[in-house]
């Protein structure tokens, strides 16, 4: 059963804890604003419905046997999980969220993106396995994209610059260059000449 988690401040640190035995359960929580969680051994967190929660971050996390739950963190506006221990990253509907940084994570292949509507920057380079990552035109937002030094396909590659043309936002950055990313073509090729009329930077291979 996991511990019900009782703090006395907005900003709790576990990082470099072995918690592998212990869930953490902050469920419902009010109190915490600010987590750190990093090079912690964990077994699973529990933040549903914790809504004062606005940023959180798990740099180098050993390993973690569960999950992590934002489900219902409705002020969550960052997330710092570079240097992911699995191969898949996911995360929910996070109203708020504006950053989201896992880069530096060799195991993740593949990332899947709720409705994370008001999300500024995704920064997911240096993942040398990463194949697969889908993000939404409705991500209008969206200006800064960085996915470099990858493992892209082409058709990822495509749709991710096919995306972004379609979401209308000006001036924004992306960068899908290095690694063993697949270069653009047809539809996406037609989509950077697009998108750097509309004063984007856009670096491919």
């Amino acid at each position: 059963m996991a511990n019900k988690v009782s703090v006395a401040t907005s900003s709790p640190i576990f990082a470099g804890m072995d918690l592998t035995d212990i869930p953490l359960d902050f469920a419902g929580d009010q109190v915490v604003k600010r987590l750190y969680l990093d090079r912690a051994k964990l077994h699973s967190v529990d933040l549903e419905d914790c809504t004062s929660l606005m940023f959180i971050q798990m740099i180098d996390i050993e390993s973690l046997a569960g999950q992590i739950k934002l489900e219902g963190c409705s002020a969550l506006e960052e997330i710092i999980a570079r240097g992911w221990p699995h191969s898949t990253y996911s995360i929910g509907d996070l109203p708020a969220l504006k950053t989201l940084d896992i880069r530096d994570s060799d195991n993740i292949s593949e990332v899947n993106l709720g409705e994370i509507l008001a999300i500024e920057s995704i920064t997911a380079g240096n993942c040398p396995n990463l194949e697969e990552i889908g993000i939404s035109e409705n991500f209008t937002a969206l200006v800064d994209l960085k996915l470099f030094d990858c493992a892209l396909t082409q058709s990822v590659v495509n749709d991710i610059l096919v995306t972004l043309d379609a979401a209308g936002a000006e001036n924004g950055e992306v960068d899908l260059a290095g690694g063993t990313s697949a270069a653009p073509n047809g539809a996406g090729a037609t989509a950077v000449t697009s998108l750097e009329g509309k004063g984007w930077n856009v670096n491919t291979n």
